[in-house]
């Protein structure tokens, strides 16, 4: 290391030992300070960055050298007075803040100074309402359609509201019906107001008139036999053929004449239901319920039946006794009676139907025991038989 002294308010020169340009320094004023001579060069020196650059030069990209700016992220950073330096602000995302200003240095972008898009006002701008007009008096421009005819939803015509189907008077448009309309179908809803009505002129669209008769000279008409009173007088024809006339109920006491009945065909019937007043009905009865009848003296004979089954057909069959079911005797509608002999040294069990057995069953035979069918009530169904073992017969004999 090299130390040169200098007088003050001296100089002296010091070379370079690489050869290169000499240094004068200078002891300034005497107060020990040096005098510096700053030359720029290309490419060097200026702002105290460490690079400049010429205005409206040319910047190569990779090759020219400028200085990178910085700025403070400080939203509560105090405002600088005027006439002092101070730092660029910029957000969290490390942008330049920007806070837009007219020329006349007043902030837009509020609501009282929006940006916009139209700097003369006076180009057509697409509106989106997006809430209710304020209440009082509101100015819209044109509103133009974008396509086809205009369409609107109709709800008030007069400040009063207006709705779809028959309304009264006061509340429907008043229209006018062309001079060529074509004919109208007019449906009267209530009735006429009572007093004179005039109803022009009625034209039914085809077929002859039909119509619904309700009322005669203001009285209520309806079918069905009625009283004189709520009947339409008729003449009958001077050629009107025979009629048929039911009488409804029963004569009225006293004398009554009736004419001629005639039955239409065939002999004359009737269906007998009381002799005498009292009721009578087909069947045997007692003899107080029963007509009285005498018997011609020409009578030929009549059959008397005892009550007692006769029979001169028997059929006989022997069964096998069984542990299991089996049939003693099949269903048979002529059948006048039957008997039956246990010829075995066990019990039979018969029963009147299907599937015998020792806890269903009609009779219990025991060994030689003997039965026949009773002659007032003959049973005619199938009848079934177990035994206590398949031991002996049972001889059967059916009358028919």
């Amino acid at each position: 290391m090299t130390y040169v002294a200098i007088p003050p308010g001296g100089s002296t020169v010091i070379a370079d030992p690489q050869g290169g340009p000499s240094a004068n320094v200078t002891n300034v004023g005497g107060t020990g300070a040096l005098a510096v001579n700053v030359v720029q060069t290309v490419g060097g020196g200026g702002g105290g960055g460490g690079a400049s650059q010429a205005d409206e030069s040319t910047f190569t990209a990779g090759t020219t050298t400028f200085t990178p700016i910085g700025g403070v992220f400080n939203d509560s950073i105090g405002s600088p007075a005027s006439g002092q330096a101070a730092s660029a602000r910029i957000t969290s995302f490390r942008a330049i803040h920007i806070n837009l200003r007219n020329n006349s240095g007043t902030e837009i972008g509020t609501s009282g100074n929006p940006v916009r898009t139209d700097p003369t006002g006076t180009t057509t701008q697409p509106v989106s309402i997006s809430a209710a007009l304020p209440t009082g008096s509101n100015t819209i421009g044109a509103v133009t359609q974008a396509s086809g005819p205009w369409t609107t939803n109709l709800t008030q015509v007069g400040g009063a509201a207006i709705a779809l189907g028959q309304a009264a008077m006061a509340a429907s448009l008043p229209v006018a019906i062309a001079s060529n309309q074509s004919t109208l179908n007019v449906a009267v809803a209530s009735a006429l107001p009572t007093g004179a009505n005039t109803i022009g002129a009625v034209t039914q669209a085809s077929g002859p008139w039909t119509t619904n008769v309700t009322q005669i000279g203001g009285s209520a008409l309806a079918f069905g036999q009625a009283a004189m009173a709520s009947s339409i007088p008729v003449a009958i024809a001077s050629n009107q053929s025979t009629l048929n006339v039911t009488v409804a109920t029963a004569l009225p006491t006293g004398s009554n004449t009736i004419g001629a009945v005639t039955q239409a065909s065939g002999p004359w019937t009737d269906n007998l239901i009381q002799v005498g007043g009292s009721s009578i009905t087909l069947g045997q009865k007692a003899s107080a319920a029963s007509l009285p009848v005498v018997l011609a003296s020409d009578q030929g004979a009549i059959t008397v039946s005892s009550g007692v089954n006769t029979s001169a057909t028997a059929t006989l069959s022997n069964v096998s006794a069984s542990a299991t079911s089996v049939v003693l005797l099949s269903s048979n509608s002529n059948r006048k009676g039957a008997t039956i002999f246990n010829d075995s040294t066990v019990n039979a069990y018969v029963k009147f139907g299907t599937t015998a057995s020792t806890s269903s069953f009609t009779i219990k035979m025991g060994p030689a025991g003997y039965f026949e069918l009773p002659e007032t009530a003959v049973y005619t169904g199938e009848m079934d038989v177990i035994s206590d073992s398949a031991t002996g017969t049972l001889r059967v004999t059916e009358l028919t």
